[in-house]
């Protein structure tokens, strides 16, 4: 082997040679050139200092020069590169290649692909300085890949919830998305730079090497591509949800699937995961179509018992049946749908059982059960998570007796977006709403009238499917044993149903049926599900009201100003909401303190019925915010107590500019309060009103313009003893 190893030489464990068939001739040339002046320079071998090296050989490219000491690996680089320029130099230009180099023809073949001989070639994206073009490249590429753009997410692809942990917490279990549940997932910048990878092949010139070469997708190109948010709907179709029913579109159409598989519909821009056969509905239904699915629909509560008289009872049940119409009609309905509310009068009556059976219709599997949220901020926070997945149906099972309150009712009118006000997070400031609310409850009541006005009550009786779980009671034959089983293997069935009903109606017209009235705050829904209903069986949703005096907040309202009454008299010192809340904190019936026993219960009295409007399972988890708000809407009702004297907490504002309450008989007035008193009417004292707030601007009712006793223009005002 013909070595050299000079001063600037290759390593020892690299050798290069003269025989090595890989060279071409130039460079096998350039090491004889190399070797030859080598063997002049070794030690003992005279040779003149400015002797002249010897002119190349005729084939050895003109412009190489070589010297002694030379490495023979750096001449060949010198030769191979001649070489190239050489041949380059004769072929055309592409203009649109980067910098002044060029790109020629020869250069854009495909590169050679990895995978097999019959595998499909990837379209090529060449990197270049008009990043816009290869940006616009990489977005058409996307065509196909499972991806959709949704504002503000921007690109998202649609995975499936996965199941809890068994150990998970209650309030995991309430954040997190039911199990199965078709999510919408924000596209990161590493998922798609896999996706482009895997739909084209990316390049970039070397210049060194005179060629282009695969590279990996370049992260600016990806984060230019995802900041986009907005992308050609030939490529990137818009996405407004995904849904596993056929709907009802705006224009009175159905959208249903003709097999397995996710469907996408351009007019509503949904995706349809559906995994069954086509439910085969009826091109034109009828009226007796309508019927006789109503009958096989309300025949799934067959074994309910609900209360009242006949036209109550048929409220209810369809009330249940629109309960499964709603998630289905939803698409179609250009407004906001009510709440739907499952109780009893005691357990074991089948309220989650009815309300699950109408998700797995609606849904293909019952809806994950939630507990209602209690504390600041909580339910805005569960709610922003039905609005993040755009879940169907949302339930909230086995809550308290009151339902209602701010997070809640904004929720259910909400549309076409839900705004939450979520301290701590940063979600965006408006998210659609497309989610029906469920809830079930012993008892349940509306928290105030305006709650009522959201909510559809599903009354139950407790002598209902759960009777044989009680003591002493015989085990009943049901219709269908296992309800949920069985509405899950017969769903196509009765989701052909619920469009029927839907369906024959936008056919015959949208008659107005006789006696047919509109919820205030939906009637698109009244137009769209209740008089549907209505025109098909004879009862409307839009009757099921909440049960008669059901008014939680205003009672609780009433029994906290009477209870005010009982810890601090007439005669105490205002507090401020920071005050009353340590005073109730510490109140305990069995180490009073400075206070006798009896005002001690009624603190502790008042210190439940507090936490109760705050929506709070004790005080403690109220801040002093939350406190003095509601506060606030007590203050100036006329509350009588069983004494018949008429009590009205009061408010100032003190020097600190703090808000502080008192209690006041009504005419007698507080002495600390000057010019908060009326002209006394005794026994012109009414309850709470049920909008459990004060339209008066804090004042009476019926109180005169306000006196002031250092004013003598003003006159006297006249008081009275209880």
């Amino acid at each position: 082997m013909n070595t050299y190893k000079g001063a600037s030489s290759a390593p020892d464990d690299n050798p290069r040679d003269t025989d090595n068939p890989d060279l071409d001739a130039a460079e096998r040339d350039a090491f004889a050139r190399v070797e030859a002046l080598a063997q002049g320079a070794r030690p003992g071998v005279a040779k003149a200092a400015d002797s002249a090296p010897p002119p190349p050989p005729p084939d050895l490219p003109a412009g190489i020069t070589v010297h002694v000491g030379d490495d023979a690996v750096q001449v060949a680089k010198r030769v191979r590169e001649k070489v190239t320029r050489e041949k380059r130099a004769e072929q055309p230009v592409d203009r649109r290649a980067p910098g002044s180099r060029g790109r020629r023809a020869a250069d854009r073949e495909q590169p050679e692909q990895a995978s097999g001989a019959d595998a499909p070639r990837l379209p090529r994206i060449d990197l270049r300085p008009a990043v816009h073009e290869v940006e616009a490249e990489a977005v058409a590429v996307l065509a196909g890949a499972g991806l959709y753009q949704r504002l503000p997410s921007g690109l998202v692809e649609v995975i499936e919830a996965p199941d809890l942990e068994p150990d998970a917490s209650d309030r995991d279990r309430a954040r997190a998305p039911d199990p199965g549940l078709p999510l919408l997932q924000p596209v990161t910048a590493p998922r798609l730079r896999s996706i482009l990878s895997e739909r084209a092949t990316f390049t970039r010139y070397d210049a060194r090497g005179g060629e282009w070469v695969q590279v990996s997708p370049p992260r600016d190109i990806v984060e230019g591509v995802l900041a986009r948010k907005v992308y050609p709907t030939s490529a990137v179709r818009p996405l407004r949800g995904v849904i596993e029913a056929p709907c009802v579109r705006p224009d009175g159409s159905v959208f249903e699937a003709p097999g397995p598989g996710d469907h996408y519909d351009p007019a509503t821009g949904l995706l349809l995961r559906w995994r069954g056969p086509a439910i085969g509905l009826p091109e034109r239904p009828t009226l007796n179509d309508a019927r006789d699915a109503f009958k096989r629909l309300a025949g799934l509560f067959a074994d309910f018992v609900f209360t009242g008289d006949e036209r109550r009872r048929g409220a209810s049940l369809a009330a249940c049946v629109a309960a499964m119409l709603t998630p289905i009609a939803r698409p179609s309905i250009a407004g906001p749908v009510p709440a739907f509310v499952w109780t009893a009068d005691r357990e074991n009556a089948g309220k989650s059982l009815a309300a699950k059976v109408c998700g797995a219709v609606a849904m293909g599997r019952p809806p994950a059960a939630r507990p209602w949220p209690v504390g600041e901020g909580e339910m805005a926070k569960v709610l922003t998570g039905f609005a993040l997945t755009s879940l169907p149906v949302g339930l909230f099972d086995d809550t308290c007796h009151a339902i209602g309150g701010g997070d809640f009712d904004a929720a259910v009118t909400a549309w076409p977006e839900y705004a939450p006000r979520v301290l701590g997070t940063n979600a965006p400031p408006g998210l659609p709403w497309v989610t029906t609310i469920f809830v079930t409850a012993n008892g349940a009541e509306a928290r105030n009238p305006s709650a009522a006005g959201r909510l559809v009550f599903c009354e139950l009786f407790g002598r209902g499917r759960g009777e044989h779980a009680r003591a002493g009671a015989t085990e009943r034959e049901y219709t269908f044993p296992d309800l949920i089983r069985h509405a899950r293997e017969n769903r196509g069935a009765y989701l052909r149903d619920a469009l029927t009903i839907l369906r024959a109606y936008q056919c015959a017209g949208s008659p107005r049926p006789a006696g047919a009235r509109r919820r205030d705050s939906f009637e698109a829904w009244s137009e769209r599900v209740a008089w549907p209903l209505l025109w098909c069986s004879g009862f409307s949703p839009v009757e099921a009201h909440a049960p008669a005096g059901a008014d939680a907040e205003g009672e609780a309202m009433r029994a906290a100003v009477i209870a005010w009454r009982g810890a601090y008299g007439f005669d105490g010192s205002p507090v401020t909401a920071a005050e009353l809340r340590e005073h109730l904190l510490a109140a305990d019936p069995a180490k009073p303190g400075g206070a006798s026993p009896a005002i001690a219960r009624s603190r502790v009295q008042l210190r439940g019925l507090l936490s109760e409007l705050c929506g709070v399972p004790d005080l403690a988890r109220a801040t002093t915010k939350s406190l003095g708000r509601h506060l606030a809407r007590i203050v100036g009702l006329d509350i009588e107590a069983a004494d018949g004297v008429c009590l009205v907490l009061t408010s100032r504002k003190n020097r600190n500019d703090v808000t502080e309450y008192s209690l006041t008989r009504k005419g007698a007035g507080y002495a600390g309060f000057a010019g908060s008193t009326s002209e006394a009417t005794h026994g012109n004292c009414q309850n709470a009103s049920a909008s459990g707030g004060n339209d008066n601007g804090g004042h009476f009712a019926g109180d005169s313009q306000e006196t002031n006793p250092a004013n003598p223009a003003n006159p006297a005002v006249e008081t009275w003893d209880a």
